[in-house]
């Protein structure tokens, strides 16, 4: 791109400000919408993560790299 994406003068996008916009929204919209299914297993994860670390089981470092 040779023009910038941002006016500064105006404070608002500009034309090809709008397009780099859409890209990065419909990105994140497919992103979102392709890992529904794990956001449940978010929620599940975290209450267990928080209950063992509240009982000191392992630190959050510990528990960080066991997930990967």
């Amino acid at each position: 791109m040779d023009s910038p994406v941002w006016d500064v003068a105006e404070n608002f996008p500009t034309p090809s400000g709008y397009n780099v916009v859409s890209i990065m929204y419909f990105a994140l919209l497919y992103s979102i919408t392709g890992n529904l299914q794990a956001i449940p297993l978010l929620f599940q994860s975290k209450l267990l993560f928080e209950r063992e670390r509240a009982s000191g089981a392992y630190t959050t470092v510990s528990h960080w790299m066991a997930e990967r």
